[in-house]
């Protein structure tokens, strides 16, 4: 996204023509000489605010300094970063939208078939579009907040690893926090440490986030699902079997009262990807059966568009491999597996997990 295009998408939000900018402009900087043919110029990309302007721009838009930077330099992850740090400085009183759970629920649909560098840009640029709406809104609409929080911390751990996507997931909880919803609360939490999981962060921020969340409520539900298997993953990870065990048999036991349809979402929780999340599990704690057979189920019911999650499954078979022993099969199928992907497809997580069986390896 361009400083142009973010302009002009911040300025419509206003209501404003391209007229009204530049008389807000010229008033808030003492300098009558903006005309509204230069902010075209701005918004067609014939031209770019100079350094004069970004700081008036950015007060009479709304938006951070570090935004309008960031799209003038043309790099999205800081863009992220900004849109980030200006839903953090927003908690004040949110404005009901009631568009943003739509859009959300888009989101969650997209990520799971486009590629992060895709989703990253455009859920940015949504962000700070939802930002200044906060202001005066609802708990519902911190609630589609909290939501596309996440997302846009999967995004960005694609891309920039679990460093940055942990600062978007406490953004997440606390917008959460903010819209007072139990469900959304716990979600936010589970989710997050689910996705912190497969980023390769260290199992105690794991095991914190979703004992957080376990914290809540005790009621079945999808957050409390997530929150129970990353807890897995985290015991598994730290050499606790009993404990991971423990926490995958309570999972075991939710699933039937919170799964969702087979739809592809981040937001949903189907029998595919329930299966794909305990593979890892299995394979970390050395139970090479069990992690081939929730292997096979994740590759005989996921939707044939979702063909990276199938690299996914691919990897942790790998794994399952080397702890059986064949140590250079595991290898080769890992090389072959993220070989077989476009390259914008091999996301950091799953370099992560190629990562994993190579050091799984050289332990054997």
């Amino acid at each position: 996204m361009t400083i142009g295009e973010l302009t002009k998408i911040l300025r419509s939000g206003k209501g404003w023509s391209q007229a009204d900018l530049a008389e807000r402009l010229c008033n808030a900087s003492g300098r009558p000489t903006l005309t509204r043919e230069e902010v075209s110029r701005w918004e067609s990309g014939k031209r770019s605010p100079g350094r004069f302007w970004l700081p008036f721009l950015a007060d009479v838009l709304s938006v951070p300094r570090e935004a309008l930077e960031a799209a003038k330099a043309g790099h999205p992850s800081a863009l992220g970063e900004a849109a980030r740090q200006a839903l953090m400085e927003a908690m004040g009183d949110p404005v009901a939208v009631d568009d943003w759970h739509r859009i959300a629920d888009d989101y969650g649909h997209g990520f799971m078939a486009q590629s992060s560098r895709a989703v990253e840009p455009r859920l940015a640029g949504d962000l700070l579009l939802l930002r200044p709406k906060l202001a005066s809104g609802t708990p519902n609409l911190w609630a589609a907040a909290g939501r596309l929080g996440v997302v846009m911390g999967m995004a960005s751990a694609s891309l920039n690893g679990p460093a940055s996507s942990v600062r978007w997931y406490r953004t997440a909880v606390a917008a959460a926090d903010k819209s007072g919803c139990t469900g959304l609360r716990e979600w936010t939490r589970g989710q997050g440490s689910l996705a912190l999981v497969y980023e390769g962060a260290d199992p105690e921020p794991v095991i914190r986030m979703a004992s957080d969340g376990l914290a809540l409520s005790e009621k079945p539900s999808l957050g409390r699902l997530c929150a129970l298997l990353a807890l897995a993953h985290g015991y598994g990870k730290l050499d606790q079997p009993a404990r991971a065990l423990r926490a995958l048999r309570a999972a075991d036991d939710m699933f039937p009262s919170v799964e969702t349809s087979e739809d592809a979402s981040v937001f949903c929780m189907s029998r595919w990807g329930f299966s794909l999340t305990k593979t890892l599990v299995y394979a970390r704690l050395g139970d090479i059966e069990q992690s081939q057979a929730e292997q096979d189920t994740s590759d005989a019911l996921r939707p044939k568009h979702l063909g990276r999650y199938a690299a996914h499954t691919g990897v942790h078979r790998a794994l399952s491999v080397v702890k059986s022993g064949d140590v250079g099969t595991g290898l080769d199928m890992a090389r072959e597996t993220l070989a077989g992907l476009p390259e914008d497809q091999r996301s950091q997580v799953l370099q992560g997990f190629v990562s994993e069986v190579r050091t799984a390896a050289q332990a054997r």
